[in-house]
């Protein structure tokens, strides 16, 4: 059988929005990697920023990830790649998908 280093994770999910932080939610079938998946790096960044993406991994295999400390009302670009055995393999990126902070509460 033929695999890959690793597919990209898919449907992407964003969840529990609130003023500086969400969750991230996502799939990934391990089927015909060549190298075992070990973990996440979930990439995030203001949309229509020039900025380079911030990331952040998950412990393990876990397909969830809190981000904090975002800004209140901005809208973030958000992907996913999987991190193989060989740590300087990744799948490539999910599908990005647009996440908007909610505005503070007074």
């Amino acid at each position: 059988m033929v695999g890959t280093a690793s597919p990209a994770p898919t449907d992407v999910q964003i969840s529990n929005i609130g003023s500086t932080r969400f969750d991230i939610g996502w799939q990934h079938d391990t089927t015909g990697e060549l190298q075992p998946t070990i973990r996440y790096r979930a990439f995030y960044k203001p949309a229509e920023s020039s900025v380079p993406s911030v990331y952040k991994d998950t412990v393990g295999l876990e397909k969830t990830l809190t981000i904090s400390g975002l800004t209140p009302s901005t809208s973030y670009q958000v992907e996913v790649k999987a991190l193989t055995s060989d740590s300087n393999v990744f799948s490539v990126f999910s599908p990005n998908v647009i996440a908007t902070t909610g505005k503070v509460s007074i």
